[in-house]
């Protein structure tokens, strides 16, 4: 259920937008910088809806929010699709979109997962994760058919329409907040606690107070702030060199393959070592990848190379990163830590698309962009070691 909910949140959101972006550019007349204000300012929007987000979710409310989120998505694809003005796109990506993203992924689903799981925390969270990958390979594929076929426009009401009618029922026929609501236990041992027999979470503030907090904050806004510069901007860069269409398209579904690979080989060996060796090696293999567009003019063949090398690291960085905040910070606690980590990472996140974008119309190139981010990977190898995982997860 977690992985269909992924898949089409952001199948449908994140790979879908990199899709349709120079033929909303064109559309709308507009510079590459101005299409990239959508994810930014919806970077700031979806940061400060986190933490509220993450306090609801802590309350049982997991369910209720996918529907809403699933809603959300799928309206603001119907509204978009009939934008007359560039302030219209990017108000409705920011807020509508990007709210309904918060609701359905990925604190709502990683904090579902984290409730049934404990000491397969990581391998749950990366085969949940395997329906973005699945979705990501078909997604490039099929909207660069149908802007080909029918326009942006009309494909935008298609992944609507897709959104409310694949997301919604499922989500309200078997989605189960937590094992204890149905008399079962976390990981399947133990007692399934009574009602009113939980323990109370935290409150925002001793989070504060944890160098682990601060630690995993600022790494995972490193990271948080280059994968939005490739999947934004990865097809218009192939575009700017001149590789266009299904060429240009294949590059996000190699990502996702990518990403599909290292989620299967991540679920075998991130629960078999230490929550900060595993965040060092997703960062390292990212790193590979990145450094293969860092050159002037590169070929199709090193996009797809980066494309898969990259969406191989990428996908260990969730499962990594939800098991680090499972460990450290409890499952009581496990959505307020995540909520609270987004307005703080903020300004990495919200730099990424904005950067690229206003690099691309100086230069022409993604080129300097790619290269100045690569500083990023060094930082959060940095920061990951910074990070002191209890031995005994709080609350168990």
């Amino acid at each position: 259920m977690s992985g269909l909910i992924q898949a089409l949140t952001l199948g449908l959101g994140y790979y879908f937008f990199a899709q349709i972006v120079t033929a909303v550019q064109a559309d709308f007349g507009t510079t590459r910088a101005g299409i990239m204000l959508a994810p930014t300012l919806g970077s700031l929007v979806g940061a400060i809806c986190a933490p509220l987000v993450g306090v609801l979710v802590d309350r049982g409310w997991i369910r209720g929010l996918l529907v809403t989120g699933a809603a959300l998505i799928g309206g603001s694809w119907l509204l978009i699709a009939i934008a007359t003005q560039l302030w219209q796109f990017i108000a409705l990506y920011a807020t509508l979109q990007t709210i309904g993203h918060g609701l359905g992924s990925p604190i709502v689903v990683a904090a579902l997962i984290s409730n049934w799981f404990s000491s397969r925390r990581a391998r749950a969270l990366a085969l949940a994760a395997l329906g973005t990958s699945v979705a990501g390979f078909a997604v490039g594929p099929l909207v660069q058919f149908g802007l080909a076929e029918i326009g942006w426009r009309e494909t935008c009401m298609i992944a609507g329409v897709a959104s409310l009618a694949l997301i919604i029922p499922p989500a309200l026929l078997f989605v189960v907040n937590r094992p204890e609501d149905l008399g079962q236990n976390v990981d399947g041992v133990g007692r399934a606690a009574a009602e009113g027999d939980e323990r109370a979470a935290a409150p925002p503030l001793p989070l504060l107070r944890q160098r682990n907090f601060w630690s995993l904050t600022f790494c995972l806004g490193l990271m948080f702030s280059v994968q939005p510069l490739f999947a934004n901007n990865i097809v218009a860069y192939a575009n700017d060199v001149g590789i266009q269409g299904q060429r240009a398209g294949l590059i996000t579904s190699v990502f996702a393959l990518g990403a599909l690979a290292g989620k299967l080989l991540f679920s075998l060996v991130l629960d078999r070592i230490g929550r900060r060796e595993g965040l060092w090696v997703t960062i390292a293999v990212q790193a590979c990848g990145w450094m293969l567009l860092c050159t002037p003019d590169p070929s199709w063949g090193r996009f797809i190379a980066c494309a898969a090398v990259f969406g191989l690291g990428t996908s260990g960085l969730v499962p990594a990163m939800g098991s680090a905040i499972g460990a450290c910070f409890g499952r009581a606690s496990f959505g307020r830590a995540f909520g609270f980590m987004a307005p703080i990472r903020l300004p990495l996140v919200m730099a990424g698309p904005l950067i690229g974008g206003l690099i691309s119309d100086a230069t022409g190139s993604y080129v300097l962009a790619f290269q100045i981010y690569l500083a990023a990977f060094a930082g959060a190898a940095a920061l990951a070691a910074l990070l002191r995982v209890p031995k005994v997860e709080p609350g168990l």
